[in-house]
């Protein structure tokens, strides 16, 4: 099974304990070695780019984003980011809702959307999701309502995966 199967399989299409499979419960995920290279992933990536940012004397200051780094650096801090540009994936910026050191968890919300970032040994399991109103798909042929829940749930399934494999 390779790395796009895990993201494909355990956070973007996710299984519950029923045997029933949730379609893109996550919009985009990937699973991400601790130094930022990304093994498997599935409308994801990290980006670097520059950005303006208006200073406390009315001018604009320029600087570069660099997206993995910034993500690292909350995830060192608790979910806090010190570093310009906040948290951001895919080039859409995240706000820190809770950080559970205990679970190795991180969720971030942002504009109708969402994501979970969840530590296994050596990886990240990383899931993004859409506040959607229209249900979603499963595999008994039934819908669902979009719940932040379960797509946070999907993604820490998968780090639980990768626990148990000694990943």
């Amino acid at each position: 099974m390779s790395w796009k199967d895990w993201v494909d399989g355990y956070i973007i299409n996710h299984t519950e304990a029923s045997g029933e499979c949730v379609y893109a419960i996550c919009r985009r995920g990937a699973i991400v070695g601790e130094d930022g290279a990304i093994w498997g992933e599935v409308n994801f990536e990290f980006l670097e780019y520059e950005m303006e940012q208006e200073n406390d004397n009315g001018g604009m200051d320029k600087f570069v984003v660099n997206e993995w780094a910034n993500l690292k650096h909350a995830w060192d801090n608790q979910g806090k980011s010190s570093l310009r540009g906040g948290i951001r994936m895919n080039n859409e910026k995240f706000l820190l809702a809770s950080f559970d050191e205990d679970r190795n968890v991180m969720y971030l919300g942002g504009d109708k959307k969402g994501a979970c970032v969840a530590k296994a040994e050596t990886c990240f399991c990383i899931g993004v999701y859409y506040k959607i109103e229209e249900p979603l798909q499963t595999s008994f042929e039934k819908t669902r309502q979009f719940s932040a829940g379960n797509a946070n749930g999907a993604v820490e399934n998968c780090r639980d995966k990768c626990v148990e494999s000694g990943i």
